[in-house]
């Protein structure tokens, strides 16, 4: 869903708001702009530029529990057949690190930003975050960087 909330984003103490733009396009992040950026798992690229950057702020949302009943994009069979296809690769020399994700989806009628309120408060994660723009959301609970962009310089931090 959409979020209730102002868009934004906020990541390591850093909140930024006011919503400038969003876009699909690589290119338009050599602007010297604050840029947060994701992709879906296809690798659709979305950047969104925000106009108000602050740090050190705090993030205080209340988190209200899913009551429905949560959803699998893998049954145990199939997750357990993905995880030994994952170890075979790695016994193969072929990858040294694989994050094996699955889908979990829930009915859910309000905003994810409690959940990342949550997450960033009681999980030290140290780039737990949030991101809500028109028609994405996602809590996040990462204890890596991802990226980051200093001049033309791309810096990777990976567990």
């Amino acid at each position: 869903m959409s979020p209730s909330f102002d868009p934004q984003f906020w990541m390591g103490g850093r909140h930024a708001t006011e919503l400038m733009e969003v876009t699909e396009d690589p290119s338009k992040l050599n602007d010297g702009n604050f840029w947060a950026i994701t992709s879906d798992f296809k690798g659709k690229f979305t950047a969104a530029r925000f106009n108000k950057v602050e740090t050190n702020t705090s993030f205080n949302f209340t988190w209200k529990p899913v009551s429905g009943k949560w959803q699998s994009s893998f049954n145990q069979n199939k997750y357990c057949a993905y995880v030994k296809e994952i170890q075979n690769e790695i016994a193969a020399g072929n990858v040294y690190q694989v994050n094996a994700c699955r889908v979990l989806t829930a009915q859910y009628d309000q905003s994810i930003i409690g959940l990342a309120n949550k997450l960033i408060s009681e999980n030290p994660a140290k780039y737990g975050g949030y991101l809500g723009l028109p028609g994405i959301e996602i809590a996040s609970a990462s204890p890596e960087r991802f990226l980051t962009r200093v001049n033309g310089n791309l810096i990777t931090s990976p567990i």
